[in-house]
């Protein structure tokens, strides 16, 4: 990798990432909401799904924060 070429890196990295996320977080989300409607007596299923919903939404935004940072580092380091 050329150091010219590191802001497209990251930028690339984080378009590769977000239809991923996409994906497996709709599946979270509507794999609890099928839990809260067809276990509407027992509705911690669906919060344990929601849990892990938002353990990994969160795990997501830093990586893309940190992701961020560093195609914007790179991309100063660039200019000089």
């Amino acid at each position: 990798m050329k150091e010219n070429d590191a802001p497209a890196y990251y930028k690339n990295m984080i378009a590769g990432l977000v239809p991923p996320f996409i994906l497996v977080e709709s599946m979270f989300v509507a794999l609890a909401v099928y839990l809260f409607v067809a276990y509407s007596d027992r509705p911690v299923y669906g919060a344990v799904f929601l849990g892990i919903a938002a353990v990994v939404t969160a795990v997501f935004v830093a990586v893309l924060l940190v992701l961020r940072h560093k195609a914007k580092r790179a991309e100063q380091d660039r200019k000089k």
